[in-house]
C-alpha cells in the first residue's frame, strides 16, 4: 500500500469493517468475514448496500472514489477497499 505508517491501512480497514458489520448486521466474529472474502458474492453487502458503503467511505475519509474502481476485483473485498482508500488518500496528500 506504499504507506510508511503501517497503522494507517489497518485503521482504514478497521473503520470499513466496523461499518459493514454494523450496517449489514455481520457478526464481528463471523469466521467467513475475512479481509479477502468477496463482499457481494457472499452476501455481506447487497447491491443497494454498495451505495451506502461508497457514501460512507467518501464521507468518512473525505475522498472521491473514482468510478473505475467499481469495476475492479479490488472493490469486492475489504482488503481491496482498504487499498483503494489508502492509495486515494496518499495521492490527495501529494497534491
Amino acid at each position: 500500500m506504499g504507506s510508511s505508517d503501517g497503522g494507517v491501512p489497518e485503521a482504514i480497514r478497521d473503520t470499513l469493517r466496523r461499518f459493514i458489520c454494523e450496517t449489514f448486521e455481520v457478526a464481528a466474529d463471523d469466521p467467513g468475514f475475512t479481509d479477502d472474502v468477496h463482499l457481494f458474492e457472499r452476501g455481506y453487502v447487497d447491491s443497494i448496500g454498495v451505495v451506502d458503503l461508497v457514501l460512507f467511505t467518501e464521507e468518512r475519509f473525505q475522498i472521491h472514489i473514482d468510478d473505475a474502481h467499481f469495476y475492479t476485483d479490488r472493490f469486492t473485498t475489504l482488503r481491496g477497499l482498504t487499498e483503494i482508500v489508502s492509495e486515494t488518500l496518499e495521492r490527495a496528500q501529494q497534491q
